[in-house]
């Protein structure tokens, strides 16, 4: 809990910082929040250079938003 927290107030306080969005969104996805894991993982990729992005992150939102009725 307490790396959540810091990852939270990491990306609030240094929006440059937006890998604490792909571990937030990590986390998100372990506690089956879905529709979280998704937005964390979107506003990463909304943020993050475009060579820093996996190819594997785009497809697994792909999917979560497929699974979930979001697609």
């Amino acid at each position: 809990a307490r790396a959540r927290q810091e990852l939270e107030r990491l990306s609030r306080v240094y929006p440059g910082a937006y890998e604490a969005e792909l571990f937030l969104g990590m986390f998100a996805l372990q506690k089956g929040e879905r529709s979280e894991a998704i937005a964390r993982w979107e506003r990463f990729m909304a943020r993050a250079p475009a060579d820093q992005v996996p190819m594997q992150l785009r497809s697994a939102v792909m999917q979560l938003r497929a699974e979930s009725g979001q697609g």
